[in-house]
């Protein structure tokens, strides 16, 4: 597993120390989560990043939320960039 960033676009959080990020998973589908405000870089809604646990499987890569419940989610590798 590494730390990488993901490609995201950030949004305002519930709290002043979080923020909401939304991506698109592998499948198609969109995905969003509320994470600590300090592992995102970017302004909120404008295109960002947000740090990731990252891991291959055979060719899917999967990343690991940041979030309260440490969503693992099938990612698109292009949109994984090395920290």
């Amino acid at each position: 597993m590494t730390t990488t960033w993901l490609n995201c676009q950030v949004h305002k959080g519930m709290f002043s120390d979080e923020r909401a990020v939304a991506f698109v998973l592998s499948s198609g589908k969109a995905y969003s989560a509320f994470v600590p405000q300090q592992l995102v870089r970017g302004e909120i809604n404008h295109a960002g990043q947000v740090l990731v646990s990252a891991f291959q499987d055979g060719d899917a890569w999967w990343a690991v939320v940041p979030n309260e419940y440490r969503d693992v989610v099938a990612v698109k590798s292009t949109e994984l960039v090395s920290a």
